[in-house]
């Protein structure tokens, strides 16, 4: 599946209103919704700051062209990791990682995006017609860590009204 996909257009088709209704379900769920929206608004500019599920527009814009052309860039061996627990022998998986890998294209490195948080936003409210108030407050760790080391920790809490 990872490295030889079809991506079939009749089942790409048949994916979407799946994929969709993912959307909405995070849209109308609070707890998800707010994450999302911290997530966006924590990251903001920065990859990490998309939506996970997509955006509908772009969903119902899919073909397999854009498949194709998504898994040719990025599948590719620089862009694995390979990740083993348990009980076993470093050669024994190395040998098979290689036996899985021979043959796919090595790619370029892609260089990491650098984030930097841009300061305080307080408030993004939505429309939908609650019993509750959900929110989620975020905190930078401690101004003594290095730069490259923060850590954002974050708090959930619903309130009644």
């Amino acid at each position: 599946m990872l490295w030889h996909s079809k991506f079939e257009s009749a089942q790409i088709e048949r994916e979407k209103p799946v994929i969709l209704e993912e959307i909405s379900y995070r849209h109308d769920t609070p707890q998800i919704a707010v994450t999302d929206l911290v997530t966006e608004m924590v990251f903001s500019g920065h990859p990490l700051g998309l939506s996970g599920a997509g955006e509908k527009e772009a969903v119902q814009k899919f073909q397999k062209e854009d498949f194709l052309k998504f898994h040719q860039s990025f599948y590719l061996c620089q862009n694995t990791l390979v990740i083993v627990a348990g009980k076993f022998e470093n050669a024994e998986v190395a040998d098979l990682v290689s036996s899985h890998f021979n043959g796919v294209p090595r790619g370029a490195v892609i260089e990491p995006v650098p984030f930097r948080h841009s300061g305080p936003e307080i408030l993004r409210s939505g429309s939908k017609d609650l019993s509750r108030i959900y929110f989620c407050w975020i905190l930078e760790s401690s101004p003594l860590a290095p730069p490259q080391n923060d850590v954002l920790k974050s708090s959930h809490n619903d309130l009644l009204r």
